[in-house]
């Protein structure tokens, strides 16, 4: 598990997309904990109804420190995917502490994609960094120990005894090859436009059934267009979903939205608030109710059928 930080903390207004995830994905073991048979390692998240996640995408590179060991997996599916990322695979890997982008995927990086890369790695930790422009995208980050802030509180996300990601890769590199190869790291990002019912069969053919379908700020009372997804969601076979939206009031009513349309029998993951949440308020017209963005947390997943 990882330290919870300070809505005063610069990190908090950057991260608050990926830490978000975090968060969800680790609840899943706590809400639904006989439904984890697949392999840790292996996550595969299907993110609903991204906006400014497109734009923002880079921030996502933190969970390869945050999930040491891990290989995931996040599909962006929107109606808002623009044509020139529509279809488009970015793939990551963590080399000798250095986060490194396939060449088969994209060509050398732009000077704004690493700048913007090193800004969320930065209000991370207190860090130096480096970038080198070449035939392959680098993140090369070198981290301080752990401190504490002015609120007392751990600004760093691994627990109080973990170590630096570059000095676990250094440790992995020292143990045999095959100890090596069994924690590698990878963060593969694919972006696909149109809404999740029409084209979630495609996606789970070419990459696999999603451990976990992410919806941020989802609005499911305000949009009629989430009835048919959440009826795709309550199948037995689907995975567990969890979303988000900006204030209570309006998680309240996305829970009865779902409870409504669901089919069959669900378990429900009640309305929580995020510790994760973006700390600037984000208040509409429509209401005057403390409004910030990813600030509700819920969710539902279909019972297993113990006879299938």
């Amino acid at each position: 598990m990882f330290q919870r930080w300070s809505l005063s903390d610069p990190r908090a207004i950057i991260l608050d997309a990926p830490m978000t995830l975090l968060w969800a994905l680790q609840q899943l073991p706590i809400w639904l904990p006989v439904s984890s048979s697949k392999n840790h390692h292996d996550v595969i998240v299907h993110y609903l109804g991204a906006q400014k996640e497109l734009d923002q995408w880079p921030v996502f590179l933190e969970l390869m420190h945050v999930m040491p060991c891990t290989s995931l997996q996040i599909s962006f599916i929107s109606p808002d995917v623009p044509s020139n990322l529509d279809g488009k695979r970015k793939i990551f890997t963590k080399q000798q502490g250095s986060i490194v982008l396939s060449d088969a995927v994209q060509a050398a990086c732009t000077s704004s994609e690493c700048e913007a890369v090193l800004a969320s790695d930065a209000a991370m930790q207190d860090s130096s960094h480096y970038c080198s422009h070449g035939g392959q995208k680098q993140f090369s980050c070198e981290f301080d120990s752990p401190r504490d802030d002015t609120n007392g509180m751990h600004p760093v996300v691994w627990s109080a005894e973990s170590q630096c990601p570059a000095a676990k890769d250094a440790a992995q590199l020292a143990q045999p090859a095959s100890s090596a190869e069994s924690i590698s790291q990878t963060l593969q990002l694919s972006f696909q436009t149109g809404c999740y019912h029409d084209v979630a069969t495609d996606i789970q053919q070419e990459f696999g059934r999603p451990d976990l379908v992410f919806g941020a700020n989802a609005g499911l009372a305000a949009y009629p267009s989430w009835v048919p997804t959440l009826q795709l969601l309550s199948h037995p076979a689907a995975p567990a979903s969890i979303f988000t939206d900006f204030c209570e009031e309006a998680a309240f009513q996305g829970m009865r939205v779902m409870q409504a349309v669901a089919q069959g029998s669900m378990q429900w993951m009640p309305i929580t608030l995020n510790p994760f949440r973006k700390p600037l308020s984000c208040q509409g017209r429509d209401n005057n109710l403390p409004s910030y963005s990813n600030a509700f947390i819920f969710g539902m997943a279909p019972v297993a059928d113990e006879h299938g």
